[in-house]
């Protein structure tokens, strides 16, 4: 093998490197922006079911509440009844 074949095989070989190099540098990258995607995806739906739970306790309340007025309501009637 002359010298200029040598070289240009190992020029070769570095390029391919290089290129093996990017590439595994673009995988992850790719892969560190997918767990960035999911994390926040996690984060959303966390709060939307934060949001959810938050919504129907307020339901829930407010309906005892109403449900108390209504006895106190009935209350009302029955003592009127009796008189």
């Amino acid at each position: 093998m002359t010298l200029w074949c040598e070289e240009e095989e190992e020029q070769e070989e570095e390029e391919e490197q290089e290129e093996e190099e990017e590439q595994e540098e673009q995988e992850e990258e790719e892969e560190q922006e997918e767990e960035e995607e999911q994390e926040e995806e996690e984060e959303q739906e966390e709060e939307e079911e934060q949001e959810e739970e938050e919504e129907q306790q307020e339901e829930e309340e407010q309906q005892e509440e109403e449900q108390e007025e209504e006895e106190e309501e009935y209350k009302h009637q029955q003592t009127y009844w009796f008189l």
